[in-house]
């Protein structure tokens, strides 16, 4: 997955991901059956590979492989846990199954967050992430 931020670039690899803290959200969402457990780091983290500051109203644009792309202020990452998912249930995510990376929110431990309003923001086969202004 791509992160741009300013002039800066990275291309975060698998072993990058999985070097940063993982964490673990159980919770429903809108498009599976039930309570899922996903695990990943949280988006922050990722975002602070560069060195990316909670600054509103900085926006990340989030960028998937079939084409869906919503811009996101920044400032949700900071008040949510949520997280870049790469497993569900235990099993790697993959095109097939909203991978290899799916932006999830702790939905069921926040009313705020069961509002449809937010699930825009569940992006999922994400390929890049570029934050701005």
């Amino acid at each position: 997955m791509a992160l741009h931020a300013g002039e800066q670039t990275l291309e975060l690899t698998q072993e990058q991901l999985l070097a940063l803290p993982q964490q673990r959200v159980a919770t429903t969402t809108a498009w599976t059956s039930g309570v899922k457990v996903f695990e990943g780091p949280l988006v922050r983290d990722v975002l602070a590979l560069l060195a990316v500051v909670p600054v509103a109203p900085a926006t990340a644009t989030l960028r998937s492989w079939n084409d869906y792309e919503v811009a996101v202020g920044i400032e949700d990452y900071y008040q949510w846990d949520a997280i870049l998912a790469h497993r569900m249930d235990g099993t790697p995510l993959t095109l097939l199954d909203y991978g290899p990376l799916w932006v999830v929110y702790p939905r069921d431990q926040h009313v705020e967050l069961q509002d449809s309003r937010f699930d825009h923001s569940w992006a999922w086969m994400l390929r890049s992430i570029t934050v701005g202004p």
